[in-house]
């Protein structure tokens, strides 16, 4: 089983690459008029359509609403629908550059701890073009943050699935990287995956 030093690692190049690419493919995204002033959920909605190429072999929903849970609402998440044994990765988004992270207790008060136990968790905060932070941990306790301010950049990786979805290639990526979540053994599987797929970018 990959180390949870390697998934974090990779994990950091993902959220980081994927913040690139989006504004790559949408460079006008955080624009403001007099007319509209793009949300944090809009934002998350964006992104969550870039991180999916980089983590195809799960479900990806968007602000759902955990009715057993006090109706909280992860702005992303990443896991296979029906059970938490694949409670991959919970992303809380933000878009005001002085935050005070207090989205990083939430995430692990709400959606780390049992039943639902996502494996890790990203506090994203985007607040203009190339102008971000982020703050990823596992449930080992481990932590890491990247932020535009700092050099070197992390090696930026190229996704497994094509912007252009649904074709031909993504279905292929998808339906070759699922998991069932029924087995003891997806989640090792899984991380496998992910360390596997990006090793050498």
């Amino acid at each position: 089983m990959p180390s949870d030093e390697d998934v974090i690692r990779i994990l950091l190049q993902i959220i980081e690459s994927s913040i690139f690419d989006l504004f790559e493919h949408q460079s006008d995204l955080l624009c403001r008029t007099t007319e509209m002033d793009p949300t944090e959920w809009n934002l998350g909605h964006h992104y969550a359509h870039e991180l999916v190429r980089y983590l195809p072999w799960l479900d990806h929903d968007i602000d759902v609403v955990k009715r057993n849970y006090g109706n909280k609402r992860p702005d992303i998440i990443f896991h296979k629908r029906g059970t938490n044994a694949l409670n991959f990765l919970v992303v809380e988004m933000k878009r005001v550059e002085g935050d005070k992270e207090s989205d990083l207790e939430k995430i692990q008060d709400d959606w780390m701890q049992p039943p639902l136990s996502y494996r890790y968790g990203a506090y994203v905060n985007i607040w203009a073009r190339n102008a971000y932070k982020a703050v990823l941990f596992s449930q080992s306790g481990t932590e890491r943050r990247i932020s535009s301010a700092r050099e070197p950049r992390l090696a930026r990786l190229a996704p497994v699935a094509p912007y252009d979805a649904p074709s031909q290639k993504s279905r292929r990526v998808a339906r070759d990287y699922r998991f069932s979540g029924e087995s003891p053994d997806d989640m090792t599987n899984l991380l496998t995956k992910v360390v596997s797929a990006y090793r050498d970018p």
